[in-house]
């Protein structure tokens, strides 16, 4: 099967434009492509990936059996930071079965508490808005995804562990996306760990304070 047209730029200069500005870069590829483009980014020797931008596409794909795709080839460079059994590294059975195991919290009477939960939240965070400004979305966005990640997945409320999660993860989460840190998701022989000092070694040292006090909350049920 015939992949949709692409960039033809070698592959380190694509993944280079995506890291610098992911939206602008792949706007312009919508702009001269179409709703579906190729492009390669995870290396010389990993598969092309294509990207989907019609709503009808993306429905398709999110209701597509889930052994029809092997999200695990492209998820595989955030492999560090998500680790080897998160559900994106997961491809057939293996996936089936870590998300049954994952759901039933998901349904039933949980739910409405859980969708209160993010509608205070989002609440929250918005209260200062005023029409007409401009607003970085960028931050608002990551505040709301924070407070849903400790109060609504962990079940934090406020307290040390609430605040000392918040501290690590807030800054852990804004190095990764950073241009000079992502790039080394791309480029293994950058993953090198040469002390705190080192980007890689920061960050190695950033998820496994986070790893601990997650782990240590665990061990008090």
């Amino acid at each position: 099967m015939k992949l949709p047209d692409g960039p033809t730029l070698p592959f380190f200069v694509q993944t280079l434009q995506l890291i610098a500005d992911p939206l602008k870069f792949l706007d312009l590829c919508t702009q001269r492509y179409g709703d579906a483009f190729t492009l390669r980014l995870l290396g010389r020797n990993s598969p092309p990936v294509v990207f989907f931008s019609h709503p009808q596409a993306i429905q398709s794909i999110f209701t597509t059996s889930s052994d029809k795709f092997e999200l695990g080839k492209v998820t595989d460079v955030f492999r560090p930071l998500t680790g080897s059994t998160s559900l994106i590294m997961l491809d057939g059975q293996q996936h089936q079965v870590m998300r049954g195991l994952l759901m039933p919290p998901l349904h039933g009477k949980r739910l409405p508490t859980y969708s209160r939960l993010i509608r205070d939240i989002t609440t929250d965070a918005i209260a200062d808005w005023q029409p007409g400004s401009s607003l970085p979305i960028r931050d608002y966005m990551s505040e709301i995804s924070l407070q849903v990640i400790l109060r609504v997945v962990f079940g934090l409320n406020s307290g040390d562990r609430y605040d000392r999660l918040k501290q690590l993860i807030e800054p852990f989460l804004n190095n990764i996306t950073s241009p000079l840190n992502s790039i080394h998701f791309f480029w293994t022989p950058l993953q090198q760990d040469l002390g705190g000092w080192s980007p890689w070694g920061k960050f190695v040292r950033q998820r496994q304070q986070i790893d601990d006090l997650t782990n240590e909350g665990f061990g008090e049920l």
